[in-house]
């Protein structure tokens, strides 16, 4: 199942961030070193499930409460 991402206090990168359009909950899945690497991560997970909007946000830590959930494989 996933679990909660364990983050240093310097952790930069990537964030993928998927959004559910019916309920406006925000899941952040994953966190990438380039843009990229993310928004392909992105599109394979989006054609999965349909409903979800996948989105790449720039991440540091403070960013953590933005959202609901976060989540690591």
């Amino acid at each position: 199942m996933y679990k909660e991402i364990e983050f240093s206090e310097g952790q930069t990168g990537f964030g993928l961030v998927f959004t559910d359009p019916s309920t406006g909950i925000r899941s952040l899945v994953g966190i990438f070193d380039t843009h990229e690497e993310a928004y392909k991560n992105g599109q394979k997970g989006s054609k999965q499930a349909l409903m979800i909007r996948p989105e790449v946000v720039i991440w540091d830590r403070k960013n953590y409460e933005l959202y609901d959930w976060v989540y690591k494989k």
